[in-house]
């Protein structure tokens, strides 16, 4: 593959790791804060989205 292949790849790569992150963290604070109005959400939904940014960006690499 050529550089702008490889640079492409990595690209989609980066965007399926964001796209998975925000959409866990989403998932998971927006109930939290909704149901019980609590600002933990927020907590819950960035770890819950760093574990699902770790484990996408492993499975696609």
């Amino acid at each position: 593959m050529g550089t702008f292949e490889e640079i492409a790849v990595l690209d989609l790569k980066f965007r399926a790791v964001i796209v998975a992150a925000v959409m866990t963290f989403v998932g998971v604070s927006m109930p939290i804060l909704v149901v019980f109005r609590s600002e933990l959400g927020l907590v819950f939904g960035a770890i819950a989205a760093v574990v699902a940014g770790y484990l996408t960006a492993k499975r696609v690499s």
